[in-house]
């Protein structure tokens, strides 16, 4: 082969790779932040769920127990200060358990999500240390995407915090 022949070769290597680098780089960084950091998960909550709030204080990852297509169960808490806590609040997307019926749908779901933990067969129940805190006046957001994933967040304003339930299916 020609060192022209070479040098075309070298070039369109680079290029289909700088391609290439380009189109993966959030893919990447996503799996980089998953793997390393607990604010992967907040940007995966944005990204899959629409549950775009401002970044928290602190991610308690309570639970991570992936599946054998690579989605699972993942229960986090976000941990606000008194002021941020507050312009999540604003935010427009939280719904108030109005009714016995929708408070009936959020704690079955809520059940379920633990008993799901549970079958990972985990060495102690991670919702005696970490309780998900549901009552009349709390405030949600619940998606539920089109494969049956879904992700459930209850807002406490007296904590700061947000309880995060994600199921993948």
């Amino acid at each position: 082969m020609s060192s022209r022949k070479y040098k075309i070769l070298g070039i369109s290597i680079i290029l289909l790779l700088s391609i290439s680098a380009l189109f993966s780089y959030n893919r990447l960084y996503n799996w980089n932040q998953v793997l390393f950091t607990e604010y992967g998960y907040w940007d995966n909550w944005a990204r899959i769920y629409n549950l775009s709030i401002p970044k928290p204080k602190e991610i308690v990852l309570v639970f991570d127990g992936f599946g054998p297509s690579g989605e699972g169960e993942v229960y986090g808490i976000c941990i606000y200060d008194s002021n941020t806590i507050q312009e999540v609040q604003k935010l427009g997307i939280w719904k108030k358990i109005d009714s016995n019926e929708e408070n009936e749908i959020i704690s079955k779901r809520v059940e379920s999500f633990k008993k799901m933990v549970l079958n990972f067969k985990v060495p102690s129940n991670p919702f005696q240390k970490y309780p998900i805190e549901l009552n009349k006046s709390s405030l949600y957001y619940l998606k539920i995407n089109n494969d049956g994933s879904w992700l459930l967040a209850l807002l406490s304003l007296n904590e700061a915090k947000i309880y995060v339930m994600e199921a993948g299916m």
